[in-house]
């Protein structure tokens, strides 16, 4: 299996992202304050403090910042081709990916189907509780929570 020809199609991806966000469109961006992933990098008090007066800073200056995030998207470029090249490689591999994101995926949607439909039975029951004018008794919520005409 080839490993270059993928690092090459993304090291031109990213000379052609830089080339377009950093110095043709850095302006617009920071103009009209686009929320973009080098913004949010730069914003992380760990980074600034981890960049700004150093040596490197001293030599590059304001550029630091963008060779920082260059670099360290390229390194998660890197794991995450080998990741997949070892996915594509090894069944086991692929399989505990497979399980793993499944696993996640139904832990997301559970999850999110849980606070959709708790805030749905809570507002319910603050609707009923508003209208009647009294607190209700257990078996009345009951009642309100299975009622599916709204």
């Amino acid at each position: 299996m080839n490993f270059w020809n993928p690092t090459y199609f993304y090291l031109t991806w990213l000379g052609i992202y830089w080339v377009f966000n950093f110095i043709i469109a850095w302006k617009v961006i920071e103009e009209k304050k686009y929320n973009t992933l080098y913004v949010w990098f730069n914003s992380q008090k760990y980074w600034q403090n981890y960049y700004k007066g150093g040596k490197v800073y001293a030599l590059i200056g304001d550029w630091t910042p963008k060779i920082y995030f260059a670099i360290g998207h390229f390194i998660y470029y890197l794991i995450d081709h080998v990741l997949a090249m070892a996915a594509f490689e090894y069944y086991y591999v692929d399989s505990f990916f497979c399980c793993y994101f499944m696993f996640v995926a139904c832990w997301n949607g559970a999850n999110y189907y849980m606070d959709y439909f708790a805030s749905r039975y809570e507002a319910k029951l603050a609707a009923l509780e508003a209208l009647s004018g009294k607190d209700l008794t257990m078996e009345e919520r009951q009642a309100a929570a299975w009622d599916t005409s709204s």
